[in-house]
């Protein structure tokens, strides 16, 4: 099994947005998914209330939970994604060190969740999140220059950035993900393309713990 988690130390910066997106989208690429929902508000787990398909499946734990149940769900499904709450807490160090591959989503902006990261040992990519979308033939200015500026903390950063686009939360409203959404639209493009780039990395990392960080 491999276990991703999104994790934020500031609320607003979509990271159970980007999770649901990406387990549907691992899902329908045929993984066993499950996400493990730990936010004490339960957006990922409210959303597979409404959801008419019985894929990804979503659990709503507290961290004592998770570690409970930790080896039987490596047991039942191929990938996990958990879904933080958008703070900082005692326990997000621990969590940090169960996984496989960390995204840390925010608004084009850096904060102490890379620190965190980087405390643990953690090997690390960028991925922007929340970008205006591109032009018609390259990135907007202002994603290219948060590029340059992300040079300086010696990170990769990752060739696919996630846009703002109203179809990542319209898609949410009846249960569905983006990529059933619209399944041949931009933003569904998106997902599939950073699912891809991610998987190649898990795969990539299979001897050693590789981890995204999304900024």
């Amino acid at each position: 099994m491999k276990t991703i988690t999104l994790l934020a130390q500031k609320g607003g910066t979509g990271e159970t947005i980007l999770s649901i997106h990406l387990a549907t989208a691992a899902a329908n690429r045929r993984y066993s998914v499950l996400t493990v929902d730990i936010d004490p508000q339960g957006s990922s787990f409210f959303w597979s209330q409404r959801r008419q398909r019985g894929f990804p499946g979503v659990v709503k734990y507290s961290i004592r939970e998770l570690r409970k149940n930790m080896a039987t769900i490596a047991r039942e499904v191929d990938l996990m994604i958990l879904d933080t709450p958008s703070h900082s807490s005692r326990g997000a160090g621990d969590v940090v060190s169960l996984l496989d591959f960390v995204l840390i989503p925010s608004r084009l902006t850096i904060h102490d969740s890379v620190k965190l990261v980087c405390e643990k040992g953690k090997s690390g990519a960028i991925v922007l999140n929340c970008c205006p979308p591109p032009g018609l033939f390259d990135e907007t200015a202002l994603v290219r220059e948060a590029c340059l500026a992300l040079e300086v903390y010696k990170m990769p950063v990752s060739p696919v950035a996630i846009s703002q686009r109203a179809a990542f939360s319209l898609a949410l409203i009846d249960g569905r993900a983006v990529t059933e959404f619209e399944k041949k639209g931009k933003a569904a493009g998106e997902i599939k393309t950073l699912w891809g780039w991610i998987k190649k990395e898990l795969a990539n990392g299979e001897q050693s713990s590789i981890n995204v960080v999304a900024c």
